[in-house]
């Protein structure tokens, strides 16, 4: 079954009679269904799998990408395995729906002002569908609409979604605290002073400048996300209790007390607070992003030593290389972007990028990847990248040195992916007939691209304001073998369905140069979105067996959960690291049984080349 963003979830189902199909949603007979390995809760019982009901209306959740939920009435089991497994005891009618990608989520118009972004935020607010702690899970929480600003615009007149009041002194301070708005549904105001979260007989100050409103958010979000779960590690909170009274509890004793550690943070975003970029925060609220002011500093001496071997680099002209600097990271396993200097070790997020997503509707044909290489010597990465592509099932075309106006055609088109190899000058990605200036493109079809050429990073730009939502690029020069490995590992992890910001981390792991490579746009977007969170482990030796330490691939989103590789693991919250100590054989084992990236010891690997050394 395929939803309206073209996620796709296999479902198995033997003896199925159908009865009729609209849309995601199939109604038929069967006494078997089966999904993809993935956290299964079956209700009424409300408890992970297995499980099973005693009659009545029933439903199955699969949280497969995008979710699987069947309905049905009568008595059924549910068993996780390498599948998930439902069964009824006798033929069955069930109706079986995929969540649809949300539609465009509208918008809210207000002056572009403190007080009309702070309006915009309590609009925002109230689009969850509960203030529950299941406000913590990402299907809860629809797309924020977005902030439209127009000069003389009244102010949205939105009744806030809890009896919460949020007070800040200025737009800065209202940048930060954001998150905390939105998630807690409170009413927000531009009023002097410290910023302060209150509710009926309590305040929490939130620092100088609202600096601790994003350990607030944190923390009432971790709790909810624990609550919801029934984790034993939720603080003493009543779950049932409003939005106002679990914040009382959790914030009153100041926002660091008692900080839960588990999940992880996802995504963390760096934004210069001024008027022009109030527009971004729907799309990281949609994200639950923490919120914090851009820091940076000069490269350290080590970064600068590895940035300055230019005499290794290939010869030919490239431009003027990117002046980056270290940016000063909070929590998070993504960070982006959003001021104008350009740090190492983030995503260079871009207003176009997230409206790019939002107004491009998913394409009607299958997934289509286009690999471009305008280099005759550099024909292995592309001949390597385009068999990584044709591995996972999809539609590839391999193109060779195209001239200006058939390179400029591709971009046009409306593909999901163009990888580009060959080299970048000042004028622009070289051809057979000269160079192309993205800009010169048009408007451009291609949804993510990888530009796999010296100094590709102002291209890349380019071809985001021009319609793409992110791409791989570099910074500077970089090396033909290096490049190479980037290349092809960055296609096997995005044919995976790791997001483009996590798939060039992981690839740019393989090569000494790791940092002269960036993502701008969207980095959070994922071109194939596979039926299960692709997963990542980390391996250390310890002593004479392995840490194995596995996680979800995040993708930017907070709340959601996963089911480790282990047999007999139970479902997690993302950021949730599930750790095991294996022997030799068993991490052999798991990683020919579920293959997926392997960082050992510090350096990428393949599952299967890790279970290929550990056979010898």
């Amino acid at each position: 079954m395929t939803d309206r963003g073209r996620g796709t979830v296999p479902v198995g189902a033997p003896d199925w009679r159908p009865e009729r199909a609209a849309g995601a949603i199939a109604v038929g007979t069967a006494t078997e269904l089966t999904f993809p390995r993935a956290p299964a809760t079956l209700d009424p019982e409300g408890a992970d799998a297995p499980a099973r009901t005693g009659g009545g209306a029933g439903a199955l959740t699969v949280e497969t990408v995008p979710r699987t939920v069947v309905r049905f009435e009568g008595p059924a089991s549910v068993e996780v395995g390498e599948r998930v497994v439902l069964s009824f005891p006798e033929r069955r009618r069930v109706s079986v729906a995929v969540e649809t990608e949300a539609a465009d989520p509208g918008e809210v118009v207000s002056p572009l002002t403190a007080e009309g972004v702070a309006a915009a935020l309590v609009a925002a607010g109230t689009t969850p569908m509960t203030t529950g702690p299941a406000r913590s899970d990402p299907g809860e929480r629809p797309h924020p609409p977005r902030f439209v600003f127009e000069e003389g615009a009244p102010l949205p007149d939105t009744a806030p979604a809890s009896a919460l009041d949020l007070r800040v002194p200025d737009l800065e301070s209202l940048f930060l605290a954001a998150p905390l708005a939105y998630y807690t549904g409170a009413d927000v105001t531009v009023t002097g002073g410290e910023p302060v979260l209150s509710g009926p007989g309590f305040e929490c100050p939130l620092g100088e400048g609202g600096s601790d409103a994003p350990a607030a958010f944190k923390r009432v979000f971790r709790a909810d996300c624990l609550l919801r779960e029934g984790d034993e590690r939720a603080p003493d909170v009543d779950p049932d209790a409003p939005m106002d009274v679990r914040v009382e509890r959790l914030l009153a004793r100041g926002v660091e007390r008692g900080t839960e550690r588990a999940p992880d943070w996802s995504l963390a975003a760096y934004v210069e607070p001024n008027p022009e970029r109030a527009a971004l925060l729907p799309h990281l609220l949609a994200r639950g992003a923490t919120i914090h002011r851009p820091e940076t500093a000069p490269l350290s001496g080590k970064a600068l030593m590895e940035r300055s071997l230019d005499s290794f680099y290939r010869s030919v002209p490239t431009p003027e290389p990117v002046d980056v600097c270290e940016p000063t990271l909070s929590e998070g396993e993504l960070h982006c972007w959003h001021a104008p200097e350009t740090p190492v070790d983030v995503y260079g997020g871009r207003l176009a990028a997230y409206e790019n997503r939002l107004e491009r509707p998913p394409s009607e044909h299958p997934l289509r990847v286009t690999v471009v290489c305008n280099e005759d010597r550099m024909r292995t990465e592309g001949d390597g990248a385009a068999r990584a592509y044709d591995r996972r099932g999809l539609d590839v075309t391999h193109r060779r040195n195209l001239t200006r106006a058939e390179l400029a055609a591709v971009l046009r088109a409306d593909t999901d992916l163009v990888h580009f190899v060959g080299h970048c000058e000042p004028g622009g990605l070289r051809c057979s007939d000269g160079t192309l200036a993205a800009a010169e493109a048009g408007e451009v079809g291609a949804r993510v691209f990888l530009l796999n050429a010296c100094g590709s990073y102002h291209e890349g730009v380019d071809l985001v304001e021009a319609g793409a939502v992110a791409g791989g690029v570099t910074y500077r020069r970089v090396l033909d073998e290096q490049a190479a490995k980037v290349g092809t590992t960055f296609a096997s992890l995005l044919a995976a369905g790791f997001s483009v910001e996590r798939g060039l981390d992981l690839a740019r792991r393989r090569v000494m140069m790791g940092k002269d490579y960036a993502v701008v746009g969207d980095g959070t977007h994922a071109v194939v979105r596979p039926a299960a969170s692709p997963l990542v482990a980390t391996v250390e030796r310890d002593g004479g067996a392995f840490r194995v330490a596995v996680d979800a691939a995040r993708d930017g989103t907070a709340g959601g959960r996963y089911l480790p590789p282990f047999d007999d693991a139970e479902p997690r919250l993302r950021g949730d690291t599930a750790v095991r100590t294996l022997s030799r054989s068993e991490l052999r084992s798991l990683c020919e049984r579920r293959p997926m990236p392997v960082v050992f010891e510090g350096e990428y690997r393949r599952a299967t080349a890790l279970a290929a050394e550990l056979r010898r």
